[in-house]
């Protein structure tokens, strides 16, 4: 059968979009009527949260008339997209009923659409709230025929016409009381339909009473969301945290770069140093065996003048002058050459002292280098340490990750600390042994100076003796008038020789009050004291060999004397005598020449006294540089003492501390494990409440559609009563008494009792499945209550054995408060930590057993309800059979069916 429908040209412009984003974006909206979608240009920005688009979108919409004479209803949708640089995402939707206005005949509207809603901005990005969505529009409708087919529809008009053909043949005269009577029944009809409609009016505020739940669901999500944005703030200052120890990690190694550094340049120089003292010993070695070797030729020099000497006694006394002259010209050579090797020696002495100088200098200003490296190392680890209080202070929520780190960079910092300790310690040492080998290296060059001076002065005093020797055989009668220089010079050079002896045993007492040198300089000291007593041996020797030259010269002038009264006669009495006046006169002038050679001699001693004076000074001025030393060794020596005793102290709370860190970090351990327990058992707790607040929400949105179902179906019955309605008062007025009226109302009936049977088992059948379902819900909720008290109950236990152990471990630790005084506060900012961490998680459960409570209580009240629903569900049995009768009678198996769907009886 062909029914007229009509197709409508619609054109909807889009003015604007008003809403209220935190991040930037540009806005598309779509609109969507079934398979068929328009879209806008995603170009549109939005400034100050308004978007304007002033668009226009045209489409076209079919539509059809039912049987009340109104359009059939059909959604469009408007969307409304927000468009970014990572994605698309839907910011809100609005149903428009188009044939709404057409039956209302409105062919241009303008519209305000408003909606709210929290959504996710695309790629994982922050939560962003749209307070309000506003989109306005402007519909224009044309009107165009057109012929369309509509089979479902073909039925219900047939029951129509099937209608009229009975109202026109059930006019007759004698029927107008039975008409009456179903008038009244159909009247009892209405009643009863609307006590039911009033029924599902308070059903339907039961069902708006379980949206207050909902609610409380919304509320307990938005905690569980602050509670993450909280942990993440935490997150980004642990994250802080770590970047300040990194940064502090990475100044530290850098500083031990420069340690090493400033190790490698200490070891180049001392290397160096050993060499230069390497290469200025060999060369001392060297003069030394070159001396030994002018002395050992000395020595040669000396022993054959004796021989030639002895020789000249016996040979005649012309060459006696010649040689003596030679042997003269000889003595001055060496003691020209003593004289340089003293100068040259005084030299080296002087850059040996320069050197010693300023090695000493550069050690000290290395020293006070590293001084101060250290004490900055002191002050930044004293700063990492408050920093480490602060940032326990901050971190009270993870105080347990945070004191593990800190305790690891206290570690580590303390590891660097004690490093330091031992290369500045070894540095000293390393200086100490420096210095010793100076003082070594100044004693031994002394003591070889000492050395040499003495034998070039012992060859003086042996060449002048052997001298004096001579011209005392050779000068007889002169012995009394030249005695005089002769004694005067060996009073010179015994003075001389008594003031290198003082020197010597100043030496020597300035050794001895040396008692705090190490085993070095003692061994140095003995070697020292039996080299002087050999030297005081062998001049008591010489001594005594000169004592014996004068007695044997005074025995050879006797015998002379005794020879020249023999010789000497009368007659030759006036020769001899003219020859000795002529031998007095060449021994007078020889005794000048010699006089004046002596006097030489007595200034060339003078100049070694003076040279002798200035080795004096010299050596009292490393005598002071010595005691300088000794008082910056003395000095060293006590700031090692007094680190060794700091070490030693913090060795001691360095053990200390590390035992109690040990227990701490045993409790901490603990206390993470409980956490991890506590924290599963949370995980737990929120999967079961998401599980039921699942259940819930999928129990809601069943009872929703089955409402909304209900609520259709039950208009559509209203408008078929009404229909019946007018057609009973139209039946009412015509006249007709055939008996075709009679049977067909009597097979009406029966067929009518049939149905009512048949919707009685139906209704049996509906009402045993609803309780079905309702009874396993119901256990599905007990057991998973059951599951939630047994984890309570396990976690109530687990917070009282908390309490225990902590109780047990504060005894523990107010006796380790009594013997470590300092410490305290440590131990009572960690326990407090503890503390507020257990109460929060306790606090935590205690919220979530309240919430579990409220859902409980929710959960009896749906019970309840539930029953109330059973109740009711039995008492509107006979009402829903007759439903199901006017739905027969009205619309055959087809609205049978609907209605089966719309009570779930079927799918």
């Amino acid at each position: 059968m062909n029914i007229r429908g009509f197709k409508f040209l619609v054109e909807a412009t889009i003015i604007n979009v008003s809403i209220s984003v935190q991040f930037s974006c540009k806005i598309q909206v779509i609109l969507k009527r079934g398979s068929s979608k328009l879209e806008t240009q995603p170009t549109y920005e939005l400034h100050k949260g308004l978007a304007i688009i002033n668009e226009s979108l045209n489409f076209s919409i079919s539509a059809s008339l039912g049987l009340d004479g109104k359009f059939e209803e059909k959604k469009t949708q408007i969307i409304v997209i927000l468009v970014t640089e990572k994605g698309q995402k839907n910011a809100g939707m609005h149903n428009l009923n188009i044939s709404q206005y057409l039956n209302q005949q409105q062919f241009g509207m303008r519209m305000f659409y408003k909606n709210y809603q929290n959504f996710k901005k695309p790629c994982h990005q922050k939560n962003v709230q749209i307070k309000m969505q506003k989109l306005q529009s402007t519909l224009k409708l044309n009107k165009q025929e057109k012929q369309i087919k509509n089979w479902k529809l073909q039925t219900s008009q047939l029951i129509c016409h099937r209608f009229q053909h009975i109202r026109q043949t059930k006019y007759s005269r004698n029927t107008a009381i039975k008409y009456n009577k179903i008038i009244l029944d159909l009247k009892k009809q209405d009643s009863e339909l609307n006590l039911q409609i009033q029924k599902l009016k308070q059903k339907v505020n039961e069902m708006i009473e379980k949206e207050h739940h909902q609610e409380i669901v919304l509320n307990y999500e938005q905690q569980l969301q602050e509670l993450n944005a909280k942990l993440k703030t935490v997150y980004n200052e642990n994250t802080m945290i770590q970047a300040q120890l990194t940064a502090k990690s990475s100044v530290i190694d850098q500083q031990n770069q420069e340690v090493a550094q400033l190790k490698s340049k200490l070891s180049e120089y001392e290397f160096e140093f050993q060499e230069k003292c390497k290469s200025q010993s060999i060369t001392l070695n060297q003069k030394n065996i070159e001396l030994q070797n002018q002395v050992i030729e000395l020595n040669q020099q000396i022993n054959n003048l004796n021989s030639t000497i002895q020789e000249m006694k016996n040979n005649s006394k012309e060459f006696c002058n010649q040689n003596e002259n030679n042997q003269i010209d000889q003595l001055n050579q060496l003691i020209e050459n003593l004289q340089n090797q003293i100068k040259d020696k005084n030299e080296h002495i002087q850059n040996l002292k320069n050197l010693t100088s300023g090695t000493i200098i550069a050690l000290q200003q290395r020293n006070e280098t590293l001084e101060k490296r250290l004490n900055e190392q002191k002050d930044i680890v004293e700063k990492l340490k408050n920093a480490d209080y602060t940032i326990k202070a901050t971190s009270s929520n993870d105080s347990s990750i945070l004191v593990e780190e800190l305790q690891s960079a206290l570690s580590i910092k303390k590891q660097d600390i004690e490093n330091l300790q031992l290369k500045y310690e070894q540095q000293l040492a390393k200086k100490e042994e420096i210095v010793q080998n100076l003082q070594q290296k100044l004693e031994e060059s002394m003591r070889k100076e000492l050395d040499i001076s003495k034998t070039s002065q012992d060859s003086k005093n042996q060449v002048v003796n052997k001298s004096v020797r001579q011209i005392q055989s050779r000068t007889t009668n002169g012995q009394a008038k030249k005695s005089s220089p002769i004694l005067t010079i060996q009073m010179g050079k015994q003075s001389k020789v008594q003031q290198m002896q003082r020197q010597i045993a100043d030496t020597s007492s300035f050794i001895d009050d040396q008692k705090e040198l190490p085993d070095q300089l003692l061994s140095l000291k003995r070697t020292i004291q039996s080299k002087l007593q050999s030297y005081q041996q062998a001049q008591i020797s010489l001594e005594q060999k000169v004592q014996q030259l004068q007695q044997e010269l005074e025995m050879c002038q006797q015998k002379l004397k005794q020879e020249q009264s023999q010789q000497c006669s009368e007659s030759q009495f006036q020769e001899q005598t003219h020859t000795s006046s002529e031998e007095i006169q060449k021994i007078t002038s020889a005794l000048e020449q010699k006089t004046q050679e002596l006097l030489f001699l007595q200034q060339q001693f003078e100049q070694q006294k003076q040279s002798g004076l200035d080795l004096s000074k010299q050596l009292e001025e490393t005598k002071s540089q010595l005691n300088t030393v000794k008082q910056n060794l003395l000095k060293s020596k006590q700031q090692l003492a007094e680190t060794l005793q700091e070490k030693v102290l913090l060795q001691a709370k360095m053990t200390e501390q590390q035992k109690s860190i040990k227990e701490k970090n045993s409790e901490i351990q603990k206390g993470q494990e409980l956490i991890a327990e506590l924290e599963q058992y949370n995980i737990q707790m929120e999967e079961t409440i998401s599980q039921t607040l699942e259940q819930y929400k999928l129990q809601h949105q069943q009872i929703k559609q089955s409402y909304e179902k209900e609520k259709k179906w039950r208009q559509e019955l209203q408008e078929q009563i009404k229909a019946l309605k007018e057609e009973l008062s139209k039946f009412q007025q015509g006249i007709g008494n055939d008996v075709s009226d009679k049977q067909q109302q009597c097979q009406c009936k029966e067929q009518l009792q049939q149905n009512q049977y048949y919707i009685d088992e139906l209704q049996q059948q509906i009402a045993e499945l609803q309780l079905l379902k309702l009874e396993q819900g119901i256990q599905k909720n007990r057991e998973s209550l059951i599951k939630t008290s047994v984890q309570a109950s396990r976690r109530e236990s687990l917070a009282y054995l908390q309490y225990d152990d902590l109780n047990k471990k504060e005894e523990t630790n107010a006796i380790q408060k009594s013997i470590n005084s300092n410490e305290i506060g440590l131990f009572k900012e960690l326990e407090e930590q503890i503390h507020r961490l257990t109460n929060e998680k306790i606090k935590v459960s205690r919220d979530y057993q309240n919430e579990l409570e409220r859902v409980l209580m929710a959960n009896e009240e749906l019970e309840k309800k539930c029953t109330m629903l059973l109740f009711e569900l039995e008492h509107s049995k006979i009402t829903i059979g007759e439903i199901f009768n006017a739905a027969i009678e009205i619309g055959g198996t087809p609205l049978v069916d609907q209605l089966q769907i719309a009570f779930g009886i079927k799918e």
